[in-house]
C-alpha cells in the first residue's frame, strides 16, 4: 500500500513538472514572436529591362505586447531599389508593409539582393534581413552602344587587346569596327610590326555599316620577355583623324602549361633579399642606387630573361643571368632625381622562368625634398 501511494504521488510530481515546462515553454514562445513578416523573399522570376519598374511588398504584424520601433533599414544598393514603409513606430497587433521597387535599368542576368529592417523591441536590437530576386532580361542594345570607343567617326568595340603568351604563342583574334561617318570610309594600313599580320581588313564601309579587322599575332616574331606593347596604323578616308590606332598588348612568360611533372617537381625559384627599398629622404637631384640580390633556391637552373624598369630609373645587368641552384646575384639599379620631389616610387620587373613568379616587381621609394635655392 505504501509503495503504491508513494508511486501515484511521484506520477502526480512528474505532471506537474511536465505542466510547468509546458506553460514556460508556451511563455518562452510567445515572447520570441517578435515582427513577424508573411515572407521574407521575393522573387520576381523572369523581367524585361524595357518593362521597367516592378515592385513587391512584405507585410509584418507586430504579435508583442510592446511597441517595436523601426530603426533603419539597410540598402546597399539605391541605384535599383528604392524603398517606402507606412510608419516607424509598430503598436502591439499594428499591420504594416514595406514596398520595395526594383529598377532594371542597366541591369542582366540574376539579380540578388538583401535589405535588413532594423527594429527596436523591448530594448534589444533584432535585424530582419528581406531578399529579392529577379532574371533580368536585357533590352537590345544600340551600335553605339556595342562599339562604345570612339576615334574620329569610326567606333570599336575596343581599340586595345591584351593577352598573356608563352613564346611560341599565335593569337589570331579580332577588331570590331562600326562607320558612323556621313559618307563611305576606306581603309588601308601601312608598314606593320613584325610580330603582326593583318589577315582580313574591310576596303570600305558605308555609312552605319559593320566590319571586322582580322589579325595574326606572332610572339616568336616579337622575340621578347614580359610586357610587351604593338600599335597598328590604320588609314582611311575620315576628315577628322584619318588615321587610327588599334593596340596589341600583353606578357610572354615561359610555357610552363608543357612542363612535366618532373620539370615542375626541380623547378628554379627566385628569391630576393628584399623587393623594396626605401630611401628614406633625400634631395632633389641626389642619385639613389641600391643593390638586391637574387638567389637562385630552387632545384634547376634559373634564367633571368629580361629587366623592365619604369621611367626614371635605370638598371644594371647583373654579372650572370643564369643561376644554377644556391648562387646568387646582384641586380643595381639607379634612381635619377633631377626634376622631381615630393613621394617617389620607381619600379622594375624582373622576369624569370620561375614558375611560381615568373614576375617578380622590385620597388624604390621614398621622398625627395626641392633642392635648396641659391643666392649670389
Amino acid at each position: 500500500m505504501y509503495l503504491c501511494n508513494q508511486f501515484f504521488k511521484e506520477e502526480n510530481t512528474m505532471k506537474q513538472y511536465s505542466l510547468i515546462i509546458g506553460f514556460t515553454f508556451i511563455s518562452l514562445v510567445a515572447t520570441a514572436q517578435k515582427l513577424s513578416f508573411d515572407k521574407t523573399e521575393h522573387n520576381f522570376q523572369q523581367i524585361k529591362e524595357t518593362d521597367g519598374e516592378v515592385s513587391c511588398e512584405f507585410s509584418y504584424e507586430n504579435r508583442t505586447k510592446s511597441t517595436i520601433y523601426l530603426m533603419t533599414v539597410e540598402n546597399s544598393n539605391r541605384t535599383s531599389i528604392r524603398l517606402k514603409w507606412s510608419t516607424d513606430t509598430i503598436q502591439p497587433k499594428e499591420k504594416g508593409s514595406f514596398s520595395v521597387t526594383l529598377q532594371p535599368r542597366n541591369l542582366s542576368g540574376l539579380f540578388e539582393h538583401t535589405v535588413i529592417a532594423k527594429t527596436m523591441e523591448n530594448g534589444v536590437e533584432y535585424s530582419y534581413p528581406l531578399n529579392i530576386k529577379a532574371v533580368i532580361e536585357p533590352r537590345p542594345r544600340t551600335k553605339e552602344e556595342i562599339y562604345g570607343m570612339m576615334e574620329g567617326n569610326l567606333r570599336y568595340k575596343t581599340n586595345s587587346l591584351r593577352y598573356t603568351m608563352n613564346p611560341t604563342s599565335v593569337i589570331i583574334d579580332t577588331f570590331g569596327i562600326y562607320n558612323v561617318y556621313g559618307e563611305t570610309m576606306t581603309f588601308s594600313y601601312g608598314m606593320l610590326p613584325q610580330s603582326i599580320q593583318i589577315l582580313s581588313m574591310p576596303e570600305k564601309l558605308a555609312p552605319k555599316e559593320e566590319g571586322k579587322i582580322v589579325f595574326k599575332y606572332s610572339a616568336a616574331a616579337k622575340n621578347d620577355w614580359g610586357n610587351v606593347w604593338d600599335k597598328v596604323t590604320i588609314v582611311t578616308s575620315d576628315t577628322n583623324r584619318p588615321q587610327k590606332s588599334l593596340y596589341i598588348t600583353g606578357e610572354i612568360f615561359d610555357d610552363f602549361d608543357s612542363w612535366t611533372p618532373e620539370q615542375k617537381a626541380n623547378a628554379p625559384k627566385a628569391s630576393f633579399d628584399n623587393i623594396e627599398y626605401l630611401f628614406g629622404t633625400a634631395t632633389e637631384g641626389d642619385e639613389v642606387t641600391h643593390t638586391y640580390i637574387i638567389t637562385n633556391t630552387g632545384k634547376s637552373t634559373l634564367h633571368i630573361r629580361k629587366l623592365k624598369q619604369s621611367c626614371g630609373c635605370t638598371v644594371v645587368n647583373p654579372e650572370k643571368n643564369d643561376l644554377e641552384p644556391e648562387e646568387s646575384t646582384g641586380i643595381k639599379a639607379v634612381f635619377r632625381t633631377y626634376g622631381k620631389t615630393g613621394k617617389q616610387m620607381r619600379t622594375i620587373d624582373v622576369i624569370t622562368n620561375d614558375p611560381s613568379q615568373p614576375k617578380i616587381t622590385l620597388k624604390i621609394t621614398g621622398n625627395l625634398n626641392p633642392k635648396p635655392v641659391t643666392t649670389e
